[in-house]
């Protein structure tokens, strides 16, 4: 009889350390399950805020890139009108005397021998 309730202990206390153990493993299942999501979570994150980050730099750089092509439209404007303004005044100028044959030429000579 010592010898039965020995083994029911013994019996027992098997019993009640696979309890704990299938306890501590779905313990350790859940918290491992929980990490993964929780990494998933920060990795999901982070590529979220590297997404958002490129945009914004692909922002920058489309902004940076039309300020840019703005102002050289404008040098380029201002160019021109320059050139136009040169050109105006330049046509509105007299030519420099001796430069350009006369086309009356033939007639002074005329006039010049004649008398």
């Amino acid at each position: 009889m010592a010898l039965d309730a020995k083994l029911r202990i013994q019996e027992a206390r098997k019993q009640r350390y696979a309890n704990f153990d299938k306890k501590r493993k779905a313990m350790l299942e859940e918290l491992e399950e929980a990490e993964r999501a929780d990494k998933q979570a920060k990795s999901a994150e982070a590529a979220k805020k590297q997404r958002y980050a490129q945009e914004a730099e692909q922002i920058r750089d489309a902004g940076r890139r039309m300020v840019e092509e703005r102002q050289a439209e404008l040098r380029r404007q201002q160019e021109e009108a320059e050139q136009a303004e040169k050109t105006a005044q330049e046509e509105l100028e007299p030519p420099p005397l001796g430069e350009y044959p006369s086309p009356h030429r033939h007639c002074l000579d005329c006039f010049l021998h004649a008398s």
